[in-house]
């Protein structure tokens, strides 16, 4: 069974909650925790209403893990006394390791410290005494602080990949914070854990998902469709390069991600593509060579 965490810290307030409580979360859920991220909650709901919840959810946690900006935040600060008065496990991060790529330790999930001597760097456990653990047996020193971070993380992955138990794993929906319980035959990385639950999760957040995914297989199939398979019955050369086809794939993944609202490829001899944003939630995807092909995917999300 995968040892839970959960995570405090300031959400009201603070505009950026949630990217703050995302990469807290991924670098758990990348040495192999399940993590419970409360920052997935719904917003306007009462405070007694997220204190039934959140008490309820850190209960389930095999430990705690608070953010620096925990003192800020009363219903945080409430979480700590809990913690205390129950004798939960507890991690308070410092800002220096949610600033760095480090991972925490697989096993005691704790983050390691870095220190310095004689010209190199190595990682070290912060308590000797919990005993046989990744971090209190992991031996190294490098260069730079860098290299060392990235031995470690190595360290991390292969320890997770080599004990990963295939079986009944529990995933968590990064949109509402459902969990949800898969029957596994193979390690999964964190990217495809996220995959799997949105597209099993009924929340609004993962059914939002799902029709940007629709889009966005219908945008590229219809870049296939003008640029390459039916460009001659619409009087167009096909256009050979594998390498445009991709970055119009590409593009047509940002725009349904609303990372770019649109984008034109000039092509040399093949005209020009234009792929965009709609009002109606689409992706058009025009193309013009003499004249103009448009094709769109017309499922709203």
């Amino acid at each position: 069974m995968q040892r839970k965490i959960y995570i405090a810290g300031k959400i009201t307030g603070d505009t950026n909650y949630r990217s703050k409580f995302a990469k807290i979360s991924k670098r758990y859920r990348s040495s192999g925790f399940a993590v419970i991220n409360p920052a997935l909650l719904p917003a306007g709901m009462r405070n007694e209403d997220y204190a039934e919840i959140c008490f309820g959810m850190l209960n389930a946690a095999d430990m705690v893990v608070f953010l620096p900006d925990f003192t800020d935040s009363c219903g945080a600060k409430l979480e700590m006394a809990y913690c205390q008065y129950i004798m939960k496990p507890m991690e308070f991060l410092e800002e220096t390791t949610v600033d760095s790529d480090i991972l925490p330790c697989p096993t005691c999930g704790r983050f390691p410290k870095l220190g310095y001597a004689c010209g190199e760097h190595f990682i070290y456990s912060q308590d000797k005494s919990i005993g046989e653990c990744v971090c209190s047996s992991f031996i190294s020193m490098s260069s730079t602080e860098e290299q060392e971070i990235e031995r470690w993380n190595k360290s991390v992955k292969d320890y997770v990949a080599k004990n990963d138990r295939r079986g009944k794993k529990m995933i968590i929906c990064p949109e509402f914070g459902q969990a949800l319980v898969f029957d596994l035959d193979k390690p999964v990385t964190p990217e495809k854990q996220d995959e799997l639950a949105l597209n099993r999760c009924n929340c609004p957040g993962a059914r939002a998902w799902r029709g940007k995914q629709s889009q966005i297989c219908e945008a590229c199939a219809n870049i296939e469709t003008l640029c390459v398979d039916a460009a001659d019955d619409i009087g167009m050369t096909p256009i050979d390069c594998e390498d445009i086809i991709d970055i119009l794939k590409k593009s047509a993944r940002l725009i349904g991600e609303s990372k770019i609202y649109e984008i034109t490829v000039k092509t040399v001899g093949h005209g020009i593509v234009k792929l965009s944003g709609t009002s109606k939630g689409s992706i058009s995807v025009k193309r013009t060579v003499g004249h103009t092909e448009e094709l769109k995917a017309n499922e709203k999300y």
